[in-house]
């Protein structure tokens, strides 16, 4: 691996009308935050530190907090990308189902304003992580290569 996981990522909102499709490339930064980094359709990069996320768009920049109930997602979604032993990871409340095609693991957000993340892949591998938010809002995104 050359410290990037491609992705693609379609959100469907109400307030789209469409859903919107964006693909780019995850990093892990020297100082381990995870780098979102979008390529298409506009460019745009990300930076998920410990308590906040930083968004370079248009030559602006933006620092949020990073919403208490969103915490666990990025986490997970972390030490999922980059191998970093999910199951050192801190208990949070998940049902984790296996088939013969693979395994999910549903992470339930109800404690924390509604919806669920819910992770899915095959062996070792995590093949895509989905977000079911209140209000109909919805985020799939679907790694290209590990």
């Amino acid at each position: 691996m050359d410290g990037s996981v491609a992705y693609t990522e379609t959100i469907a909102h109400p307030a789209f009308g469409t859903a919107v499709q964006n693909s780019g490339v995850f990093v892990l930064t020297r100082d381990k935050f995870l780098l979102r980094r979008q390529t298409m359709p506009k460019a745009e990069e990300m930076m998920i530190g410990p308590k906040t996320i930083t968004i370079q768009r248009d030559g602006t920049e933006i620092t949020r907090a990073i919403p208490k109930r969103m915490n666990g997602f990025f986490t997970v979604l972390q030490a999922a990308v980059f191998n970093q032993g999910i199951s050192e990871l801190p208990p949070l409340p998940h049902r984790i189902t296996s088939t013969t095609t693979g395994w999910t693991a549903r992470i339930s957000l109800r404690q924390s304003g509604g919806g669920s993340i819910v992770f899915s892949g095959c062996g070792e591998v995590l093949q895509a992580i989905d977000l079911e938010m209140a209000g109909n809002q919805n985020r799939q995104i679907r790694f290209l290569s590990q």
